[in-house]
């Protein structure tokens, strides 16, 4: 009689264990519920790098981008300066040149802090000519 109490008493647990409510941090370990990122339209185009605003929230955040100009660009996204200095530098560029009207996306997971924009081709002569934008990323709010 005693085994079925305890073989009893351990189905009762884990059927207890396994009908709880799973909770937020449970469900990103799982892979569940990832934050949608926020899309940016980015503009290339001689000599400037473009986006509708210049403020941005912090959170995973694709730049849908476009080249306008004649010459091929690319974008890079990094940051400048993290407001959490453990944190290690972010740096992301798109997989591949855009030509003329080619478009590119890529997402970056920004944290609070300042960033910059740029088109790194040709060993920063398209930077030095001026595609570069500075932007500035905050916390979200809950």
């Amino acid at each position: 009689m005693r085994s079925k109490q305890v073989v009893f008493t351990g189905v009762l647990m884990m059927a207890a264990f396994f009908t709880r409510p799973i909770d937020a941090t449970r469900q990103a370990a799982a892979g569940q519920a990832a934050p949608t990122p926020v899309v940016v339209e980015v503009t290339l185009n001689e000599w400037k790098v473009e986006m509708p605003t210049t403020t941005l929230k912090a959170g995973p955040t694709t730049f849908k981008t476009t080249n306008a100009g004649e010459k091929t660009h690319t974008l890079k996204v990094e940051s400048d300066k993290l407001e959490d200095k453990t944190l290690k530098k972010i740096s992301k560029e798109l997989p591949h040149d855009l030509k003329t009207n080619e478009k590119g996306e890529m997402t970056v997971d920004l944290k609070p802090g300042t960033y910059k924009a740029t088109c790194p081709i040709g060993l920063g002569a398209h930077k030095r000519h001026g595609m570069e934008l500075a932007f500035t990323v905050v916390a979200r709010q809950p």
